[in-house]
């Protein structure tokens, strides 16, 4: 119970010092200048072992990806001290070694200053850190299939919904009421207009525009013109 308490509180206090930091500045002036510079360097140790349009063809194997470690580290690149050791693949023991030193300088940070003083209770919080937490996430994230796998799920997940979202609009056209075709109404031309000035071919023009209306807003329409020139007419007389 002991060593659980204080794994809470300890996850507590780090996760008070996380909220504090800016993530978004801590990925672009920390972590992409290093992923970009070690692409690069890792591109340039392949380029020298297998030529500048990758032509050599070599079987991937163990020898291969320690000659590549060779050829970048020879590069001026810096190996990660979990791998740095080029005599063997089997890296577990460095790995580990490296996570105890990460967490015994996290410790002092994130324990309650009364446990801090006990060297037995931070072994115990360090190895099960290590062992059970911090390793076995580096594993997870260290795997391809892992990447693999999660892009396959976000994509899939994707695709699916914008399939959903197709049939639902087919099903949506399917079922609406077609449009009915626009009625096109009529407006008589300034020159079809009566006023007092109107000839008798622009009158006989103005009653063929009568013929022409659609609906009965048209014809109202043409009898507020004509009621409208009879009043401004009886103004003038």
């Amino acid at each position: 119970m002991a060593v659980s308490s204080v794994l809470h509180a300890s996850l507590g206090r780090l996760l008070d010092r996380v909220s504090t930091i800016d993530l978004s500045a801590f990925t672009v002036k920390r972590i992409l200048p290093k992923i970009t510079a070690h692409i690069e360097q890792f591109r340039q140790s392949e380029v020298a072992l297998r030529g500048a349009g990758l032509e050599r063809k070599l079987t991937q194997s163990e020898e291969l990806d320690l000659l590549l470690a060779n050829r970048y580290s020879g590069k001026g690149g810096k190996l990660h001290p979990a791998v740095e050791n080029l005599s063997t693949t089997f890296t577990k023991q460095t790995e580990e070694i490296h996570l105890r030193q990460l967490v015994e300088k996290a410790l002092p940070h994130v324990l309650p200053d009364v446990e801090t003083r006990s060297q037995v209770l931070k072994v115990v919080v360090r190895e099960i850190l290590v062992c059970s937490v911090l390793q076995p996430i580096m594993d997870m994230i260290s795997d391809p299939d892992f990447w693999n796998r999660a892009i396959d799920q976000v994509a899939g997940a994707a695709i699916h919904q914008q399939k959903l979202i197709t049939k639902v609009r087919n099903v949506l056209e399917a079922q609406s009421p077609r449009s009915q075709p626009r009625v096109t109404t009529t407006v008589p031309l300034a020159t079809e207009l009566i006023t007092i000035r109107t000839n008798l071919r622009q009158f006989e023009s103005f009653l063929r525009s009568i013929n022409r209306c659609s609906s009965l807003l048209d014809a109202r329409m043409l009898k507020n013109d004509i009621v409208g020139e009879i009043r401004r007419t009886r103004l003038l007389l």
